[in-house]
């Protein structure tokens, strides 16, 4: 990405826009680490796809795991 020079506070992001096909009105995401600064897309229907990923058993598999972290804190006389 090219640099860019900040003018009277603002910062020219017509190039990110472009790449990440940003619109008016769409959802962003920034998050700042330092001085890194990550701008992404959200993609509002990023699930509407997302079908049969966990596997048929996962409640039972569920269960067992809450079961066995509850008795793991019985001993350690957590809970």
């Amino acid at each position: 990405m090219a640099e860019v020079v900040v003018k009277h506070g603002r910062i020219p992001l017509e190039g990110i826009m472009d790449t990440l096909d940003i619109h008016d009105g769409d959802t962003l995401s920034l998050n700042v680490s330092g001085d890194l600064i990550m701008i992404a897309k959200k993609d509002e229907k990023v699930w509407d796809e997302a079908r049969d990923f966990l596997p048929k058993n996962f409640n039972k598999i569920l269960s067992k795991l809450r079961k066995d972290s509850s008795d793991r804190l019985k001993e350690m006389g957590v809970a």
